[in-house]
């Protein structure tokens, strides 16, 4: 998701973002506009302050061709491991999966 998408979110406000990464409002807004390109620094407090929903890879405007694949949220196996495919609710945690 790209910075801009993030704070368009109901209840994402630039002021926070710059809040939670020590940065200036007006450095968050450019950067969401595209007029500057964070450092490394601030592309690191924007990936955690935004729990990874704004990866360096988002800024950049890179977007991978390779297909996503689902991961299993307790272990962080693959969801193609057939041990983690043969997980049920009822014999094992990992049943449950996101997407990496």
């Amino acid at each position: 998701m790209t910075l801009a998408e993030y704070l368009a979110q109901p209840g994402r406000t630039a002021t926070e973002l710059a809040q939670a990464t020590g940065s200036a409002v007006s450095t968050i807004t450019r950067a969401a506009r595209g007029e500057i390109i964070p450092s490394r620094d601030l592309m690191i407090k924007l990936f955690e302050a935004t729990d990874g929903a704004v990866t360096p890879n988002d800024i950049f405007g890179i977007v991978s061709k390779a297909p996503k694949v689902e991961m299993c949220s307790l272990c962080e196996r693959r969801t193609d491991d057939p041990c983690v495919n043969s997980c049920t609710a009822a014999d094992c945690p990992n049943a449950v999966k996101v997407a990496a």
